[in-house]
């Protein structure tokens, strides 16, 4: 994999917390019977927020990913790679991609 630049690690216990309150927030956001148009927008804001205190900056939705795809576990870590605008979360049980948009970038 060459080209990727070593970024760090987090605990995969910080990611499997902030999933937990990535789904919390969802839900406690959606007013009783919301359309899809309200549900695509709320969770968009929620999973395109930052994780606190990661370098560089993940949104909450990497977390959701590795969580959703099983690729977390307790007391694991999972490395942090870069090139240009796209992150790689990596562990022993998989990867979830990520491209920053030019603007945010």
């Amino acid at each position: 994999m060459s080209g990727w630049e070593d970024a760090g690690s987090v605990p995969d216990d910080v990611l499997s917390a902030a999933t937990q309150t990535g789904i919390d927030a969802v839900a406690q956001a959606l007013p009783a019977n919301p359309g899809k148009p309200v549900v695509a927008q709320i969770r968009q804001r929620v999973w395109s927020s930052e994780l606190e205190n990661t370098e560089p900056p993940l949104p909450l939705g990497a977390a959701f990913a590795m969580h959703a795809l099983g690729f977390l576990t307790p007391g694991g870590e999972s490395r942090v790679l870069r090139q240009g605008n796209w992150i790689r979360l990596s562990n022993g049980l998989g990867h979830v991609l990520l491209r920053r948009s030019a603007l945010l970038a």
